[in-house]
């Protein structure tokens, strides 16, 4: 019988997702897609008291929407690469029991039984998902085959 337990700290992770609309905008629902220079996104920027910046048309082109100037960092978009924003916020724990039972007989078999039952929990499991074949949700015990 062996328990097995590890716990990890400052790993990568996208918790923080700096650069995410403010919540008190959502109430605005489809107003946050339309098109900045408008007149449907120039009165609701009006609204909210929001000026375009000059350097935002250039840098975006005209079919950029409304929610993307509320941003925090405007100037930033959702396209940017995904590995060099990640923060080291992430935690992750795993306990394991693990038992085992061996017999080994006098005319050479050997009979083994093996048995594992385990727990992972992880806020930074990974930022890229084909890492883990999608499997990183599931936390139930794994009975292993051997």
């Amino acid at each position: 019988m062996g328990y097995i337990g590890s716990h990890s700290t400052r790993l990568h992770s996208n918790l923080v997702q700096e650069n995410s609309l403010n919540s008190k905008f959502f109430p605005l629902g489809t107003k946050l897609t339309d098109p900045v220079t408008s007149p449907e996104g120039q009165a609701t920027l009006a609204s909210l008291g929001v000026s375009v910046p000059d350097w935002f048309i250039p840098l975006f082109g005209d079919g950029v929407q409304v929610g993307q100037l509320l941003r925090p960092f405007p100037q930033y978009s959702n396209s940017i690469d995904t590995a060099s924003n990640l923060e080291n916020k992430g935690q992750s724990t795993y306990n394991a029991f693990q038992t085992k039972l061996e017999r080994r007989f006098r005319n050479g078999i050997n009979l083994l039984a093996s048995y594992t039952y385990s727990k992972t929990l992880t806020d930074a499991d990974t930022a890229f998902p084909f890492f883990t074949g999608g499997n990183s949700e599931c936390s139930e015990p794994k009975i292993p085959i051997t």
